[in-house]
């Protein structure tokens, strides 16, 4: 970004999805402390079988167009499988964010040195 730096937290611990948050948002909007309490909040007031049905229409129907239109978003959040050693003992997971910025897409994740301008067709 010409004249503007692009803000970008690094990874610290397993913070992936405080660090996503911030990045796509592009500044420290949420806390460890704001997120922690938004999790209590939720598993306070949250259906139990809430995970169950979310889970269910993301493995079984078709993204709508009509409703997700990815050429028109500024940012979107990411959930990906991340290959490790120990794969066979648990499955872990990572929150990184991609951000458009004045028509350019920026790969924000917080395990890279810094940001990276996205290819056309990625």
């Amino acid at each position: 970004m010409a004249g503007q730096e692009l803000y970008h937290e690094r990874q610290q611990l397993y913070r992936c999805g405080l660090h996503a948050l911030n990045n796509v948002l592009q500044g420290p909007v949420f806390s460890k402390a704001a997120l922690d309490e938004a999790c209590e909040e939720l598993a306070t007031k949250t259906h139990p079988d809430a995970g169950y049905v979310m889970q269910w229409l993301d493995k079984r129907l078709p993204v709508d167009d009509k409703l997700v239109k990815l050429d028109e978003a500024e940012g979107v959040l990411c959930n990906v499988v991340m290959s490790t050693g120990f794969s066979s003992l648990w499955m872990q997971r990572h929150w990184f964010a991609v951000r458009k910025i004045r028509g350019v897409c920026y790969n924000l994740d917080s395990k890279l040195p810094a940001p990276v301008v996205g290819k056309s067709g990625d």
